[in-house]
């Protein structure tokens, strides 16, 4: 497929975005995602924002993002994919406890704490767990 941009949103580049989403998650870093499709932001003519939605389950699909730039993401668009286009009831977001920044992010998107992995995120850091139901 040949990557194409609308609006803001890059489609068609999945393998770019997610390696850019990786190398900016370090517990993701020389790991995979297994299958998994990929959305990028774009300003200008800059790549400054990927999801990628990996661990599909049919009702529920995982997503890892990283953003440079906080202030313009079409979030609408992002959970839409997931919620409408797959049709999902819910999205799940793992985030390192010490990353407070992300947690925080993801709480201010509307996503739900509901559980504590000790040591889950990478054998050493405890992850956080978060849901989004499509009804939220």
């Amino acid at each position: 497929m040949t990557p194409y941009v609308v609006g803001s949103i890059l489609m068609g580049a999945d393998q770019f975005v997610a390696e850019w989403v990786a190398g900016r998650i370090p517990h993701m870093r020389n790991r995979a995602f297994g299958p998994f499709t990929a959305l990028g932001i774009i300003r200008g003519e800059h790549l400054i924002g990927g999801v990628v939605y990996h661990g599909y389950m049919g009702h529920d699909v995982q997503v890892s993002f990283a953003l440079d730039r906080v202030s313009f993401m079409p979030w609408r668009a992002l959970f839409s994919y997931p919620l409408i286009d797959m049709n999902c009831s819910r999205i799940t977001a793992i985030v390192g406890r010490k990353n407070r920044k992300s947690r925080k992010l993801v709480e201010g998107l509307g996503f739900k704490l509901e559980g504590v992995h000790l040591k889950g995120l990478d054998g050493f850091e405890d992850a956080m767990s978060y849901g989004m139901l499509k009804e939220h």
